[in-house]
């Protein structure tokens, strides 16, 4: 199978380990996987901006500037059927907005994006929505557990 990886990974913020794990865990699987974009000095990943035999595009999505900017998002709308592209919403912004105490998962005010938008971009990428949850609030997002986690790089384990 060849996986694109669809995110603006930075080697010092956000999704930068979850991205290398998902690579490396693919290609442990014998699968081709690549990340979408031109390639970035600072990153061991494979970059690549070719669409061509690509079985699945997974959309790996916490913040806004994790999308392509345009054109390159409307080339990878259009040249991949949206049955093959599933987006991984790991800040849960697929849900109406859920908060605890001082904590929440829409950030209107620092991203300017109400919940009913996150939920209306998610759904023009894909019908197939994935949370890193159990048991995820709504009926039509699946759950999705592997998050790159590498047991071998924690100095302490508690």
């Amino acid at each position: 199978m060849k996986l694109l990886l669809v995110n603006a990974v930075d080697p010092w913020t956000r999704s930068a380990s979850t991205v290398h794990r998902y690579v490396g865990a693919g290609r442990a699987l014998g699968h081709e996987v690549a990340v979408y974009g031109p390639p970035h000095p600072e990153l061991s990943l494979p970059f690549t901006t070719e669409l061509d035999g690509v079985d699945v595009a997974l959309f790996v999505v916490q913040v806004t500037a994790d999308f392509p900017d345009m054109p390159h998002l409307a080339r990878i709308l259009d040249g991949l059927p949206r049955q093959r592209r599933m987006v991984v919403d790991l800040w849960g912004r697929f849900n109406d907005t859920i908060l605890l105490e001082h904590d929440f998962n829409h950030l209107e005010k620092l991203d300017g994006h109400p919940g009913w938008e996150w939920q209306e971009a998610l759904r023009a990428i894909s019908e197939t929505i994935l949370q890193p949850a159990l048991a995820p609030l709504r009926p039509e997002v699946r759950s999705f557990l592997f998050h790159g986690y590498d047991p071998g790089s924690v100095a302490k384990p508690y």
